[in-house]
């Protein structure tokens, strides 16, 4: 084998120029499927930082049973009590997979400055939670552009009785600019005068907004709170619309001790499934009603799953198309090389080598230059990806506030996986063409007759 190693390396330079061409144009399409598969990994993890962290989806989310559909419209009927969550939260807790949990309540009403009102849709946890989601390894390395509030301090840090996070575009319509750590003034609400011509910088001078709803006993309620910070959220269908603030904020708003649904975290994804099934098969047991739901369903998570869908998709179509055109050129180089040596096949066969021993010479070429090329292109993807990321380019992605940074992080592992599909199918190609040119007798090879 060794011989026939040096032999087919030796018979690469016997034709530099083909060789270089083909090795060039192998190596552009490797480093395109792995800066493919970077931007894929890229948009995968960024999206699941959003998805599961910072929108407080975790990998498994437990509602009421029939919740999820209807938590909005009778909250008060499709909702977690104390008691339900008092027969949950062992099973939870006593999981070695589980990396944390939290309570969530969400809900809607209006958020008024004192002259106007506008809807709003509030999420609301424990301040530790809230905190411990933004601060995740896997955010911090993936969306750390999400984590870091505009301006204010977070809610744990925050000295108002009743704080918030307001997102940017609501603080927009609200005309609200402060913070409550920012107020000069000793602590009373400014009186607006609604039809003075300075009421729009009057709504600046204080952070106090007003929120308004329907509590879960069909009474309108109204508090008083005060803005923490200011965030941006991920998508611009929720800038308009988005506020965070603690579990006892809005408790009190609703008037209501009962939560939404538990978002819990593992600590690796690939558990989710398995996690899923046992916890639904202890409930059951134990008779508690409530709906499970990973993190990748659809009800959940549209955006993320349909997304993903379709990048997957446009990779593995772009990815299928890249190996077909290298391997049809490597393909092509190889019947090229099948032609010019046709006489040289024959003085082989006359000479006592067998068939098998040509085809293994002619695979072996096949696999050192798209093994080398391949190897070049991995190592070319690397630079231009490092350059990429380095010079800080930024695009702006339909449906987000602002512009991401357009990363390439290759997964080597799926990199190298698709080293090997490429092989495979170089291989098979050159099995295919030495089937239809290897079957000639040593006298027509001898006489440069390959049929």
């Amino acid at each position: 084998m060794k011989t026939f190693a040096l032999m087919a390396l030796r018979n690469l330079f016997r034709n530099p120029r083909r060789s270089l061409s083909t090795a060039v144009a192998a190596a552009c399409g490797f480093a395109g499927i792995a800066l493919t598969i970077g931007f894929i990994v890229r948009t995968s993890e960024y999206l699941y930082s959003s998805s599961v962290y910072l929108k407080h989806t975790g990998h498994i989310q437990v509602y009421a049973r029939g919740g999820l559909d209807k938590y909005l419209s009778q909250p008060s009927k499709f909702s977690l009590t104390p008691e339900v969550l008092e027969k949950i939260l062992p099973i939870i807790e006593s999981d070695s997979r589980v990396e944390h949990w939290g309570k969530f309540l969400v809900g809607s009403g209006l958020a008024g400055n004192g002259c106007q009102s506008f809807p709003f849709f509030a999420v609301a946890s424990d301040s530790k939670t809230l905190g411990w989601v933004k601060t995740h390894p896997h955010v911090k390395t993936w969306a750390p552009g999400l984590i870091q509030p505009k301006s204010g301090v977070s809610l744990s840090e925050s000295q108002a009785p009743m704080p918030i996070a307001l997102a940017t575009g609501l603080a927009r319509r609200l005309g609200k600019s402060l913070t409550f750590s920012e107020r000069k003034d000793s602590g009373n609400d400014i009186p607006f005068d609604c039809d003075s011509e300075s009421v729009s910088s009057d709504f600046k001078k204080d952070a106090n907004v007003q929120l308004s709803g329907m509590d879960f006993s069909g009474n309108i309620s109204m508090i008083d709170v005060e803005i923490a910070n200011y965030f941006t959220p991920r998508l611009e269908a929720a800038n308009n619309l988005a506020i965070e603030t603690t579990l006892p904020t809005l408790q009190a708003l609703f008037g209501t001790e009962d939560v939404t649904y538990l978002a819990v975290f593992l600590k690796n994804a690939r558990d989710t499934q398995k996690v899923k099934e046992k916890w639904e098969d202890l409930l059951k047991k134990n008779d508690i009603q409530v709906d499970l739901f990973a993190y990748d369903n659809p009800e959940i998570a549209p955006d993320y799953v349909n997304t993903m869908r379709f990048m997957y998709t446009m990779g593995i179509l772009i990815i299928l198309i890249v190996v077909g055109v290298v391997t049809v050129g490597i393909a092509n180089s190889v019947y090229l090389n099948i032609m010019e040596r046709i006489k040289e096949m024959g003085t082989l066969l006359a000479m006592g080598f067998t068939r098998r021993h040509i085809r293994n010479l002619f695979v072996l070429e096949a696999i050192f230059l798209s093994g080398m090329a391949s190897a070049f292109g991995g190592v070319l993807a690397l630079v231009v990806a490092a350059g990429v990321n380095h010079a800080k380019i930024f695009f702006d992605s339909p449906g987000e506030v602002e512009p991401i940074q357009f990363l390439l992080t290759p997964s080597w592992p799926i990199v190298v996986g698709a080293w090997i599909f490429v092989q495979v199918s170089v291989v098979l190609a050159t099995f295919w063409i030495l089937g239809k040119n290897n079957k000639s007798n040593p006298a027509q090879m001898l006489s440069g007759d390959s049929q």
